[in-house]
Formats: structure tokens, C-alpha cells, sequence
């Protein structure tokens, strides 16, 4: 698909919440959603989705984002499927999530620099005596951003404070903030191919009447080049 091309893909609008993205071809995928007004208007909410053929694969050293004593010589070590990391809407980034509760829940295992997992739950044990005496702790978070090549990655990022501090601040659920870039995964997704200026991905539409936007698409597509760059500044 591309831009002026006949098989744009067009959705009734409703929830994003009940679309589905095709079967991944791919290692890590993207969908950019976003809604359409009556007036043509990219003006509306906008989402992005992900999905892939296998997990993302972490394993760090804890020391790249927790300020401790010893974090050396641990490892942060976490397995996601693609499907399972959310983007909320109108932002290219999750909720900011607790580095102590990802490890309580098991969401996250930590492992010993050495070999083995932290079966102690060392730790965890330090870190509960450091936040009783100040704010310590580390926040991550899901983004999808730009990658130097000019497409897209899935980033995993970082604060070195607990996701408590972040959410009571609102300039730090921001989505352009100074974080720690902990890694990064190239995501495949189709995009424009430069005509008319025009950069990203390819959306999905939504709107109220899909065919009568796909009438005018067909019609006029060098129309929509504006609200679409528009878009994608955002």
C-alpha cells in the first residue's frame, strides 16, 4: 500500500480496542490507528500497536538504571511477547512501570552477574532498606521511537526513581522526556515512501464513514499529505 494507491485501509471509527492487527510476518511489528473526522481532519486520537512472530529478550546489568550499592552485580533478565506491551493513546509510550513490583510479580527475574538467579532476594531485601530512608528505586517504561536509519524502534527506557515519583509528576509522563535508553529493537512496519514529503508509517484509518473516506482518498489523496505530515509531527 501506498500513498494515492487504491486499497487504503479504511475502518469504521470505534474503540481501538477491538482491532486486531494481521498475523506477524516479522520479529517485532508496528500498526499506527488513528481516527478521521467527518471533515477529513487527522485531529483525533491516534494509537500505536505492536505484534511479532517472537518475544523481545532482555538481560542487562541492574547498575544501567537502578542507583545502588552493588547493582553490579546483578542482572535484570525479561521476556515479552509483542502483543503484550501496551502504547496507550495519543502517546508513543506505556505507563511508567515499578522496577520493585515488575520483580515482585515475577514479570522480571533478576539473575547474579556470576550465573544463577538471586533465589535470596537480595536484592529486593536492599532496596527495601534504601527506600525507607529515601526515594530510591527505578522507573521503565515501553516507547516507540525514531531510530537513526529513520524508521522505527521499540525502545525500553528508564528513571532512576521509583514509578511512584515519576507518576506524581506530570512533566515526567511526558513522552519526550531525558530518559536512559536501556535497548532498542528494529520494528517493521510499512511506511510512506517519501512522495509528496511525506514520512512514517502507513495508518489505518477509522472514521465514522469508511467509504465515503476512501471515496475522497481516491479522489483527491494529495489532500491529505498535510494532515498527515501534521500527524506525524505530533
Amino acid at each position: 500500500m501506498r500513498f494515492g494507491a487504491n486499497n487504503w485501509h479504511i475502518e469504521p471509527e470505534e474503540e481501538f480496542g477491538v482491532y486486531a492487527m494481521p498475523e506477524p510476518t516479522y520479529n517485532l511489528e508496528a500498526e499506527l490507528l488513528v481516527q478521521i473526522s467527518r471533515a477529513g481532519r487527522a485531529d483525533g486520537l491516534f494509537k500505536v500497536m505492536l505484534n511479532g512472530n517472537s518475544n523481545v529478550h532482555i538481560n542487562l546489568p541492574v547498575s544501567a538504571f537502578l542507583q545502588l550499592g552493588g547493582a553490579c552485580n546483578y542482572r535484570l533478565v525479561w521476556e515479552q511477547q509483542p502483543k503484550n506491551i501496551v502504547i496507550n493513546v495519543n502517546t508513543t509510550t506505556s505507563d511508567w512501570m515499578d522496577f520493585e513490583e515488575l520483580v515482585a510479580k515475577e514479570i522480571v527475574t533478576i539473575e547474579l552477574a556470576g550465573g544463577g538467579n538471586d533465589t535470596e532476594k537480595t536484592l529486593i531485601r536492599q532496596l527495601s532498606r534504601e527506600i525507607r530512608k529515601t526515594p530510591t528505586g527505578a522507573a521503565l517504561r515501553w516507547a516507540v521511537g525514531a531510530a537513526p536509519n529513520g524508521f522505527l524502534e521499540l525502545q525500553l527506557q528508564a528513571l532512576p526513581v521509583p514509578a511512584a515519583v515519576v507518576m506524581a509528576k506530570p512533566i515526567l509522563r511526558q513522552d519526550d522526556i531525558a530518559v536512559i535508553i536501556l535497548k532498542t529493537w528494529p520494528i517493521t512496519a510499512e511506511c510512506f515512501d517519501g512522495n509528496g514529503h511525506l514520512g512514517g508509517p502507513i495508518p489505518v484509518l477509522f472514521t465514522e464513514q469508511p467509504e465515503e473516506l476512501r471515496t475522497y482518498l481516491q479522489e483527491d489523496p494529495d489532500s491529505y499529505i498535510p494532515e498527515f505530515n501534521k500527524l506525524m509531527s505530533r
